[in-house]
């Protein structure tokens, strides 16, 4: 049995509304992953309860909030 593969679209279909999960990489910032992902800065920073002067760490998991 072969299952088609799920589609971009499908992705982000099946992710609308709930909140997920991002692994920081090295070079991303918290501007870059909220516009990757849709979101505000301030929503990923909400969610994940960092001031505006805490710094992001490679590996560390941030919840993306849903749209």
């Amino acid at each position: 049995l072969r299952l088609p593969r799920r589609t971009q679209a499908a992705a982000k279909a099946s992710t609308k509304g709930k909140a997920r999960t991002y692994k920081v990489k090295s070079g991303d910032t918290l501007s870059g992953i909220a516009s990757r992902h849709g979101v505000s800065t301030a929503a990923i920073a909400k969610a994940n309860k960092l001031s505006s002067k805490q710094v992001i760490k490679t590996g560390q998991t941030l919840v993306i909030p849903a749209k």
